[in-house]
């Protein structure tokens, strides 16, 4: 049994690899002569500078075509690579479109051209596997075509290499114009108002986590309010809309615990008017029917009618009313604007983090100030007209 050298397998392996990556072109020279010959392109940063031939005893008298200068194109199957100059240096691009305006692409990278601009890269960008291209690149070389201005407008966000290829061919079959067209878009959102003030009424329920520890040891359940209130809403043109600026009024109708322990009895009382200006992003664009945005507020608590009494179970021991302070407070947010029935409807979910609410004592004993704490977590539904 004959035993194969390790040495000649891996020279057959490399041998056929080498061969393999010759290709089958038509070269077109600048004679319009062409000829048929087997070759690999040289590449120097991802740009194709010369072509390798197989057989270098072809009749081009050279294993290499230096710097391109006598040839015009290459075709190799169906694709065709014209010669351009790019930075002073001839080299080979793979043509994708073709016409007033046209799209190439080197080993990597991909270039606009037309009589205007000549031959310029066009940036790009991998987003989810996906190749997209800077919009306002792309507009220099399209902005006298109407048509052309308006599909770029639509996909500005998402242009991809099929959308960009899409719109070549609108523009190298449009009525070019000899004046900057600009996007229907564009023009009329800017006949809009650049500001709008909406006014809406609102609805809504808190949950209100109390702990009372600093004034009387004892567990309490959360406690739920109901508030009415009114909004401002007031769209900005900053960010392309998207910044929503926002005042609002609620009043909370009054709620009541009762809890004790061995030595006393408490009864608390919680009402109050809470305003706040805040500040929304808007993740969409205000005519879409569901607008999701995140946002901050801050703001005044004001606590008109809240109090806290403590009935004393021991005689030794005084009974105590308090009267709970104003605070400032703020709070983060979340939610969407709904459009049902061409009307907008606001859903708020907003969480206040821990509040330290000072009270004054009222009853004859000075025990000095206290203070207890609650957070909460409110859902609100406004109505804006």
């Amino acid at each position: 049994m004959k035993i194969i050298s390790p040495f000649f397998v891996i020279a057959l392996i490399s041998l056929s690899s080498y061969s393999q990556n010759f290709k089958d072109m038509t070269i077109f020279k600048n004679d319009n002569t062409q000829i048929n010959v087997s070759g690999i392109f040289i590449y120097e940063n991802n740009l194709i500078k010369r072509i390798r031939l197989e057989n270098s005893e072809s009749n081009l008298n050279s294993s290499y075509l230096p710097d391109l200068e006598n040839i015009t194109k290459v075709v190799i199957g169906k694709n065709v690579f014209l010669v351009k100059k790019y930075n002073s240096k001839k080299h080979l691009f793979l043509q994708i479109s073709n016409g007033a305006l046209s799209l190439y692409k080197d080993k990597k990278k991909y270039y606009l051209e037309n009589q205007k601009f000549g031959l310029k890269e066009v940036q790009k960008k991998e987003h989810l596997s996906k190749t997209i291209f800077n919009p306002g690149e792309v507009s220099l070389f399209i902005n006298n075509c109407k048509l052309a201005v308006n599909k770029l407008q639509q996909r500005a966000t998402n242009l991809t290499l099929g959308t960009l290829k899409k719109i070549i061919n609108t523009y190298n079959n449009c009525n070019l114009s000899s004046e900057i067209q600009i996007a229907d878009s564009v023009v009329e959102k800017s006949m809009k108002p650049k500001e709008k003030i909406k006014l809406g009424v609102s609805l809504g329920l808190m949950n209100l986590n109390t702990n009372y520890n600093k004034i009387i040891a004892i567990d309490t359940d959360n406690l739920n309010l109901i508030s009415v209130g009114a909004k401002a809403h007031f769209h900005s043109n900053m960010l392309d809309n998207n910044l929503d600026f926002n005042f609002a009024v609620d009043y909370f109708f009054e709620g009541k615990q009762t809890f004790d322990n061995s030595e006393y009895t408490a009864f608390s009382k919680i009402q109050f008017t809470k305003t706040m200006l805040g500040v929304n992003y808007i993740f969409a664009n205000l005519e879409t029917k569901i607008r999701p945005y995140i946002g901050i507020s801050g703001g005044m608590l004001f606590n008109t009618n809240s109090t806290i009494h403590l009935i004393s179970k021991i005689s030794s021991l005084p009974s105590l009313s308090y009267k709970v302070n104003s605070v400032l407070t703020y709070s983060v947010n979340t939610g969407a604007v709904f459009k049902i029935f061409n009307k907008n409807i606001d859903f708020l979910i907003e969480y206040q983090p821990s509040l330290d609410l000072s009270f004054l004592k009222s009853s004859d004993l000075n025990l000095g100030n206290k203070s207890y704490n609650f957070s909460s977590l409110s859902f609100r539904m406004t109505y804006i007209f």
